[in-house]
């Protein structure tokens, strides 16, 4: 696993080598890695533990000033601030980067939550499953089931469900028993677990299919536009595509 989309990587303050690829004393280039991959092949550096492999690989995204890291020597994940200095020591065997304060992150097989200085916020309870906090709550996997918490920890929508999106105008989409449907943020399904295919939210409706055709809910769970259109767009600013007869419109 390699976190994130075309990463920097940080350079210890203490090099291992007398090679230096560039003016940053803290960042190796992805170009510079692979020169200093090259000249390894090359045998032009010394013949030590490999130079590559010393330096950790850090996701360019910050959240709260902060970037996750992975040590090759540890196989560990931590957090580095924008200066390169290490904040979260390599001690997760996965993590996700901050969201909302928070960050998702693995320990021992467990899946808990922790803030920006490291502190332990949501116990390490859950099965891995990686749900960042979106508007509050982070979806969660226990005994092989989702549902979500919230950032005391309280398992607001039980872990129930075999599916579980994020929330979208204040509902998430749920699956259940080979059926789709809604809930909200106290756990009340606002739709019965009833259709083939459910959709986020979008402008106050949700798309959604039964009997292989597709129509519309509100926040309240009401069918608001009839299902008999092969297929839907999402609305925006209280439009939508329909297609009907093999025709958009």
């Amino acid at each position: 696993y390699k976190p994130g989309p075309s990463p920097v990587y940080y350079k210890p303050p203490e090099p291992r080598s007398t090679y230096n690829p560039g003016s940053s004393p803290h960042v190796l280039t992805r170009k510079e890695r692979e020169e200093l991959r090259k000249k390894e092949t090359e045998n032009k550096l010394p013949a030590r533990k490999k130079v590559i492999d010393s330096h950790p690989e850090i996701s360019v995204y910050y959240n709260n000033g902060l970037a996750k890291a992975y040590s090759f020597s540890s196989q560990r994940f931590g957090f580095f601030n924008k200066a390169g200095r290490m904040i979260i020591p390599f001690q997760y065997n996965h993590a996700d980067a901050f969201r909302e304060g928070y960050a998702c992150v693995v320990l021992n097989g467990k899946c808990g939550y922790i803030d920006s200085n490291g502190r332990t916020q949501i116990q390490f309870i859950y099965e891995p499953y990686y749900g960042s906090f979106y508007s509050g709550f982070a979806a969660v996997k226990k005994n092989g089931k989702y549902g979500f918490i919230d950032k005391a920890g309280k398992e607001v929508v039980p872990c129930i469900y075999e599916y579980a999106s994020t929330f979208s105008g204040g509902l998430a989409r749920m699956y259940r028993n080979g059926k789709y449907g809604y809930v909200d943020t106290t756990g009340q399904e606002v739709t019965p677990m009833d259709f083939q295919e459910a959709r986020d939210f979008s402008d106050g409706m949700g798309a959604v299919r039964k009997d292989d055709h597709y129509g519309f809910v509100d926040n309240r769970g009401k069918m608001v536009v009839e299902n008999i259109y092969q297929d839907v767009g999402q609305f925006s600013r209280g439009v939508a595509a329909i297609k009907l007869n093999g025709k958009w419109g």
